[in-house]
């Protein structure tokens, strides 16, 4: 139950900040774009917490960024190109696939993957008392 909790509250926490961002950035955004980026934050989160303090940032960043990268072909496969719902469309960008995720935008997500990284950790901390972050940069 602990761990059900936790989910939904830092799932609901990471989609609300993206959602949110996104409103800013595109001026609109998309109910599934709150449980994509809640879920896909939520694992950069597991996956960080399972490596060792001693893996850099860097290589996490990546790890993150491929990890939203796959999470927006899934969810851009079901949502955009099964169910025609066109929440959005990279087929204009370079070296995309099927319109639904390209290299610039997954460059991006490693971006902002860091900013998760940290934030998921000090959520963590601050809020279930989980160990204090520390960070390999390079």
């Amino acid at each position: 139950m602990k761990h059900l909790l936790k989910f939904l509250i830092l799932t609901i926490i990471y989609g609300l900040l993206y959602y949110c961002i996104e409103i800013v950035y595109r001026g609109h955004s998309h109910w599934s774009m709150f449980i994509l980026s809640g879920i896909s934050c939520y694992m950069i989160g597991k996956v960080n917490e399972k490596m060792s303090w001693d893996i850099s940032i860097c290589i996490q960043s990546i790890i993150g960024g491929l990890t939203i990268t796959f999470g927006e072909l899934i969810f851009g496969i079901i949502f955009n190109i099964i169910l025609k719902m066109n929440i959005w469309d990279y087929g204009n960008m370079w070296m995309n696939f099927y319109g639904q995720i390209c290299p610039l935008f997954s460059l991006i997500w490693c971006f902002l993957s860091v900013i998760i990284i940290f934030l998921d950790d000090w959520l963590r901390y601050i809020m279930f008392n989980e160990s204090r972050p520390k960070y390999k940069l390079l």
